[in-house]
């Protein structure tokens, strides 16, 4: 496209809609305390437990019985009656941690400088280890049991017949399962290999973020809230001060950032390596039978397909008229009018619209969590930043934690989270315990489906050509940062495993390089990043907390615009895609995902959305070129 055609469009563009004025941060960096929010817009934590005695008295209880693990030990393979009473004995022990965790992690996420939240919460977790470590018998135990006599035990006891996929997926580790000794020993490690993790998260917690001067002349503080609404304000200077000035405190502790980095690697490398993995991906991807082949179809397929990325990069440094598009000019919008604000009762209505291709079933439960309290909404003091749904704590409903500002990013989050939400909900009212959860993987798809069906209601409801390339402008952002980014990022995790386990220890410069390299294959010669940007590596909690994580954002919007695709096309594959939602951990994702209609073992799914990319950068291009013909 020639830039006389862009010129053209833009300033008749400029003349038939409104133009807003810039983002204002004035208002949205006010800190509020918890009281001055009404109610109904913060979680109510005593749906979990009515109050604090009640916390401490399930604690104690456990605390209590984890004596009882040791009446299992060298018992429980003696017959199928033992093996039950140990499942159903572990059964009652996980569902009131699961209560005892949920309750202090969000408790320590409204106010995560209270001392007393962080006590409770380094509480249950020392209390998890405990029971981990006590329990450290079991594995081993049951798969001295011969196979035989293990079929036999499922057949007499029928019981036990509820519990056959656990059993079938514990004999599959049996090559991965150490002697009751050494897996005692390594229960005992837990403490250690997850210090570099623990003192991450401290750091958060202590990072004094910096202030800088907004856009309308006001000072702000610079936290993950204010730095992402940042990115729409159409004032350059600022963007690029807060873009900047986000990573500054990253590069400031560079050389901790990046020993920490280091520890975190080890520490899973000699996880995997303990447990006769080959790698810490083996190690991470076999215990939900997820081949290599997904995770390599991906970065295979997206290297081979950057060109509309490429394109898009391109046709954005053209519109907005600049010699060098940096990171901090590629999230404002193209179009004047593009920066629309939402209040949250707004929000919920575009959402329930765009989710009504689910059906009846869904629309009431999701009008049921929106209005029973499931929703924290707004930034208080001390809240923890970013968002999340609590995932399925078995006996009670998920929890969403949210920071509103009213950008289009957070009606993105939300819909996001609460795909996370529904999922929860339905695998928690649907399964037993035993699979009442489901792995990452799954998780991404069910909330990237969200995001699908929002993205096309919002295109699909447009009512002028102007408004349709507003929203397709949107999609277009959106696959470039949920597929895109996260499969640059995925691809970077890899390497810097792959390097580590070959005997390399990463400076700050390697993790930086890495990265530079990657954005240029990636973005193209469009686009440039900074230094500053270059240790993204920094606040990426991923890294640090959840290894292998990343890839499965970039898989499950692949897999999730083929959902969304075959829901919108015919409304009787939504009850297929809610038998899905409630399968929980009672199939493998891959094979939980194929009740969707979709085959992640092939490469399809993940060429399709560059495909689909081009086809709207085709149509984002002719709209623009048919008004400026006009």
């Amino acid at each position: 496209m020639k830039t006389k055609t862009l010129i053209i469009y833009f300033a008749m563009l400029a003349v038939v809609i409104i133009t807003c004025t810039a983002f204002s941060f004035s208002d949205k960096d006010e800190t509020k305390s918890r009281n001055q929010i009404d109610p109904k817009y913060t979680w109510d934590l005593t749906h979990i437990y009515k109050n604090e005695n009640l916390w401490e008295k399930d604690f104690a209880w456990v605390e209590k019985e984890i004596l009882q693990y040791k009446t299992f030990d060298g018992i429980i393979g003696e017959s199928p009656k033992n093996l039950l009473n140990y499942l159903q004995f572990d059964d009652e022990m996980g569902k009131k941690l699961g209560l005892l965790s949920l309750y202090a992690k969000l408790s320590r996420d409204l106010n995560i400088q209270d001392q007393k939240n962080k006590e409770r919460w380094g509480r249950i977790k020392n209390l998890q280890n405990r029971v981990t470590a006590a329990k450290y018998f079991v594995r081993p135990e049951i798969l001295e049991i011969p196979e035989k006599k293990l079929n036999s035990y499922l057949i007499k006891e029928d019981q036990l017949q509820i519990y056959s996929h656990l059993i079938n997926d514990i004999v599959k580790t049996k090559e991965h399962t150490l002697n009751k000794e050494q897996e005692h020993l390594f229960s005992l490690s837990s403490t250690i290999t997850n210090i570099s993790s623990n003192i991450y998260f401290d750091m958060q917690v202590d990072r004094k973020d910096p202030t800088i001067i907004d856009d309308k002349g006001n000072e702000i503080i610079l936290n993950g809230n204010t730095w992402e609404a940042s990115k729409v304000s159409f004032d350059r200077s600022f963007r690029e001060r807060a873009y900047k000035g986000f990573f500054t405190p990253f590069m400031a502790q560079k050389n901790t950032y990046a020993s920490l980095l280091n520890g975190r690697l080890q520490a899973k490398i000699f996880e995997a390596r303990m447990h006769n993995y080959n790698s810490a991906m083996e190690a991470s991807l076999s215990p939900n039978n997820i081949p290599f082949s997904v995770y390599d179809n991906l970065i295979q397929s997206v290297n081979e397909n950057t060109d509309p990325l490429h394109r898009w990069m391109s046709l954005k440094k053209e519109a907005l008229g600049l010699d060098t598009l940096y990171s901090y000019d590629s999230y404002v919008t193209i179009f004047p009018s593009n920066d629309k604000e939402y209040t949250f009762e707004e929000a919920k209505q575009i959402i329930i619209e765009s989710l009504r291709p689910l059906g009846e079933e869904y629309i009431r439960d999701l009008n049921m969590a929106f209005n029973s309290r499931w929703v924290d909404v707004y930034h208080t003091e001390g809240k923890a930043v970013g968002a999340y749904s609590s995932g399925t704590t078995y006996g009670v409903h998920p929890y969403v934690l949210i920071n509103w500002t009213g950008t289009v990013t957070d009606l993105i989050e939300l819909t996001h989270e609460m795909g996370h939400c529904m999922h929860a909900y339905y695998t928690g009212i649907t399964q037993p315990f035993v699979y009442a959860n489901y792995s990452s993987f799954a998780a991404e798809i069910a909330s990237t489906t969200n995001e699908a069906l929002l993205m096309y209601y919002l295109i699909e409801n447009t009512k002028t050509p102007d408004e349709k390339v507003i929203q397709i402008e949107k999609y277009l952002n959106n696959v470039r940062d949920i597929f895109y980014w996260t499969s640059m990022a995925s691809e970077f995790e890899n390497m810097i495993y792959e390097k580590v386990e070959s005997g390399k220890e990463l400076s700050s410069d390697d993790f930086c390089k890495i990265i530079n390299d990657l954005s240029m294959k990636y973005y193209g010669k469009d686009l440039k990043i900074t230094e500053e940007e270059t240790y993204i590596w920094g606040p990426l909690r991923h890294l640090y907390i959840v290894d292998f994580y990343l890839y499965q954002y970039a898989v499950g919007f692949a897999a999730s615009e083929q959902i969304a695709t075959k829901i919108i096309d015919n409304p009787a594959a939504a009850n297929d895609y809610l038998n899905f939602l409630k399968t929980g951990s009672s199939k493998y994702p891959i094979d939980a995902i194929k009740i969707a209609g979709v085959d992640m073992n092939s490469k399809e799914p993940v060429m399709s959305v560059s495909k689909k990319m081009n086809v709207m950068l085709d149509e984002f291009e002719a709209l623009i070129n048919n008004k400026s013909n006009e």
